[in-house]
């Protein structure tokens, strides 16, 4: 009965840390829109070409 009682609080747990991340990374990309517009910048002027692993940030927009 513990058991099954830990392995559902852990898997809540982990929702919950999924939600939270998802919902960083939605205001996050958000803010990046806001810093760009606010300095006159794309998304595409914030890439990084570090070489062999390709560009780092891609703009979303084509």
């Amino acid at each position: 009965m513990e058991r099954r009682r830990c392995a559902a609080s852990t898997g809540g747990r982990r929702a919950r840390s999924r939600r939270r991340l998802g919902t960083a990374l939605m205001l996050l990309d958000e803010r990046m829109d806001d810093l760009c517009a606010q300095h006159g910048l794309n998304r595409g002027d914030l890439a990084l070409d570090p070489g062999p692993l390709g560009p780092l940030l891609a703009d979303p927009e084509p």
